[in-house]
């Protein structure tokens, strides 16, 4: 068993795995994608029109408009995508008719909210939903994750001011984009930093890492490793540049001194210098600036 095991985990990360995107969403859909590092999302049952005149107009806070969901496979795409972003904290649903039920957005209120008042229809869809993510964390989601329901609004005026709102007084300072692994052996997460994100830099949090490099075709990238104060394995944190990894790890509370973050970046800088050079990273000096040093290395 184990053996087997171990050959489809192999064929899922060789063969399954290169087709996955290395870009959010991660599962592709009727989305119009404003700024990927944005809290708030506006989810609509079916609304071509109305979904391309709120994204024509770039509205602050708003991360994406989902032009429909009105199935299982709509509300499990869009489950799978939020989850994986972890600056989203915020569906708005809007777009609606009047007096008309829309099962699928029932259930996707019901899966973020653990709404309890939902018609049959809509607990059979989430139930089913549920089934076939049995590896997300839906009380996880719950709590970083809120629902506004204002399912009737047409008025565009009214969904960006709801925007406004919901991305300025859930403001959260997270980032990053979680990958869900073929691999199970792995067993962490794997989360890509978000490209040219803006941030004001500030004190941060504790964190002792490990900076390697991965020079491959097609695929240069540098992997920081986070560890506990134990030296246990917390996450792996991926991205092309410095400067994503060093917004990505203050953002989301992993660095914890000044110099430890004025350090961190020096290093992936000179990681990132030696992947554009096409050398050997080699750090000067301890990652941790402790005693006992987290080794740094490349891999060719």
């Amino acid at each position: 068993m184990p053996l087997t095991q171990g050959l489809k985990d192999l064929f899922r990360s060789r063969v399954l795995g290169r087709r996955r995107p290395e870009k959010w969403p991660f599962v592709p859909g009727r989305y119009h994608i404003l700024d990927d590092t944005a809290p708030v999302i506006v989810v609509m049952p079916d609304n071509a029109s109305l979904a391309r005149d709120l994204a024509a107009l770039s509205v602050q806070g708003l991360c994406m408009v989902s032009a429909a969901c009105r199935s299982v496979a709509d509300v499990e795409k869009l489950t799978i995508n939020i989850d994986a972003n972890i600056a989203v904290h915020c569906i708005v649903l809007a777009g609606g008719v009047e007096d008309k039920t829309y099962p699928a957005l029932e259930a996707l209120e019901a899966l973020f909210s653990d709404t309890a008042e939902i018609s049959e229809k809509a607990a059979a869809l989430a139930h089913k939903v549920r089934g076939k993510l049995k590896t997300l964390d839906f009380a996880a989601l719950q709590k970083r994750v809120r629902v506004v329901n204002m399912l009737t609004a047409v008025d565009v005026d009214k969904i960006i001011a709801a925007v406004h709102k919901n991305a300025t007084e859930g403001l959260r300072p997270d980032a990053g984009f979680v990958v869900q692994g073929h691999d199970t052996t792995l067993g962490i997460q794997r989360v890509i930093a978000p490209p040219s994100i803006a941030h004001d830099f500030k004190n941060d949090k504790a964190g002792t890492f490990v900076i390697a490099t991965k020079v491959k075709p097609k695929a240069k990238s540098i992997v920081v490793e986070h560890y506990n104060s134990k030296g246990e394995l917390l996450r792996m944190i991926e991205g092309k540049t410095a400067r994503d990894l060093c917004i990505t790890l203050i953002r989301n509370g992993w660095v914890s001194r000044l110099d430890h973050a004025a350090y961190l970046g020096r290093e992936l800088t000179l990681a990132e210098v030696s992947i554009e050079q096409g050398v050997p990273y080699e750090p000067a000096t301890p990652v941790d600036g402790d005693d006992d040093p987290a080794d740094s290395s490349a891999d060719p």
